[in-house]
Parts: structure tokens; C-alpha cells; sequence
């Protein structure tokens, strides 16, 4: 899914916004592909693929996190810069480092508080209002081990503007993770 997001940010103009659209839809579907490959090796029920409502669902979720970082950034480093970094402008937030760091680690938020209930959607083929109910049973219950878990995603993504090879760790890190999680 991470390859697919950088491919599409390539495009100008529109490709950050499609990416966030997107991407949670290829993410979710590679999630019911790993899903279904464990299947296979053990007793694991596996509904089929996700309709559109579910897909819909999870894009709109993306929407909301990206939503969620523009806001962030626009409070750190001002409105300017959070339209550039939606219309794909990156040169001018070449010396915003630390606000752009801030903004990717501050979507962790809006995706932990989110992500077990589009998980549940897709793999589980819940309806919305009883995925959204497990997710919040899901936080209260297991707060403690996923607030570590997404404190450590959070430091990694924003260390990526320094260390960019950390992205090669948290691809496979946050699919698999989450799946567990879910699990």
C-alpha cells in the first residue's frame, strides 16, 4: 500500500488527495488478501470481498486522517502551508521539517481510533454501527498495549523526514501488526 501511495503522489496537482483515498482501499484490500492466506493455514472465517459501502467507508476514513494532518499542519506552520502540501507543492515546505513531522506522527490519532473498526468492516463484515462499537470496546479494553503500539508508530513516521529508510520498516510493521492486532 505504501508503494502505491508514493506512485500516485507523483501525479501532480491531484496526487496527494487520490493517495489518501486510495491507499486505505489498497490497504484494506492487501489486509483481506493476508487474511485470506492465513485462512488457508488455519480456521479463520473469511467473508469475501468488501462491497462498496465498505469500500467507500474505508476511503472516507482516509479522508478524515488526511483531513485530520492538514488541519494539524495548517495550526504549526499555517493555512499556506497546508494548502501547498494539498496541492502537491513541496518546495515550499522544504524548511518545515519539524511541523511536517508533527503533522504525519498527529494522524496516528484519528487512524488508531479508527483502524480497528474499518479492519472489522473488511475482514469480519461487520456493518458500520457494530464495527464502530466493537472498535470502542476494543480501545477501552486493550488501551494500554495499543497506545504503546501506536506511540512507536507515531515516533517512526515522524522520524521518517530524517531517516527516510524507516519506511522499509513500517510497511510490513504496521500490515502485519495490525492484522495481529485484529487477530
Amino acid at each position: 500500500p505504501l508503494v502505491f501511495e508514493g506512485l500516485l503522489q507523483w501525479l501532480p496537482m491531484v496526487g496527494l488527495v487520490l493517495s489518501k483515498l486510495l491507499t486505505p482501499l489498497v490497504a484494506a484490500l492487501t489486509l483481506w488478501w493476508l487474511h485470506r492466506r492465513c485462512q488457508r493455514a488455519g480456521s479463520l472465517p473469511v467473508y469475501g470481498l468488501p462491497g462498496w459501502p465498505v469500500a467507500v467507508t474505508v476511503m472516507l476514513l482516509g479522508l478524515f486522517v488526511f483531513a485530520w494532518q492538514l488541519v494539524v499542519l495548517a495550526l504549526l506552520a499555517g493555512p499556506d502551508s497546508a494548502l501547498s502540501l494539498l496541492h502537491g507543492d513541496v518546495a515550499v515546505l522544504a524548511g518545515l521539517r519539524w511541523p511536517l513531522a508533527l503533522m504525519l506522527a498527529s494522524g496516528i490519532l484519528p487512524a488508531a481510533l479508527l483502524w480497528l473498526m474499518s479492519t472489522n468492516m473488511v475482514l469480519a463484515g461487520q456493518p458500520l454501527r457494530a464495527a464502530w462499537c466493537w472498535n470502542w470496546r476494543a480501545l477501552q479494553r486493550y488501551w494500554q498495549p495499543l497506545l504503546v503500539w501506536h506511540l512507536l508508530l507515531a515516533v517512526m513516521l515522524a522520524a521518517l523526514l530524517w531517516w527516510p529508510w524507516l519506511l522499509l520498516l513500517i510497511a510490513p510493521l504496521s500490515l502485519h501488526g495490525g492484522y495481529a492486532m485484529w487477530c
